[in-house]
């Protein structure tokens, strides 16, 4: 059984706000998202959930613990976090995205990424998930 965490955070607090582990399972506080996200989860068998620590308007700590086996090569899911920008702005309006994240796995046998997403659009009031560009950092 492989249960692998993944933390991403500015900051970590002891007590959980919330447990997702329904396939699209979504929570936002503070200007904050999160997605359990396991649009592949039919590639094999298995489970996920992704709980959220804490969220503040500083950040957002959460963890993902996950089996699965079967379509080795096969993507079951992406557990994501995201900031919600209210205010449109051109990108030529934006000087800096002050960014700082942290993860780590509690096992060494697996195949898993953390990537960092940016989405862009002609129209401004887009939805946040995805847009017209999309520029990923692996």
């Amino acid at each position: 059984m492989k249960i692998p965490s993944l933390l991403s955070a500015t900051f970590v607090a002891a007590a959980q706000a919330q447990t997702l582990c329904d396939q699209y399972g979504y929570y936002s506080a503070n200007g904050y998202e999160i997605n359990n996200n396991l649009w592949g989860k039919g590639s094999g068998s298995g489970s996920q959930c992704t709980y959220v620590n804490s969220v503040s308007s500083g950040g957002i700590s959460w963890r993902t613990t996950w089996n699965w086996s079967g379509g080795d090569n096969n993507v079951k899911s992406y557990a994501n976090s995201g900031l919600i920008v209210s205010n449109a702005k051109l990108v030529s309006q934006i000087n800096s995205i002050p960014t700082s994240a942290s993860w780590s796995y509690s096992n060494t046998n697996i195949r898993a990424d953390v990537a960092y997403d940016l989405f862009t659009a002609a129209d401004p009031n887009h939805s946040h998930s995805s847009g017209d560009y999309e520029l990923m950092i692996w």
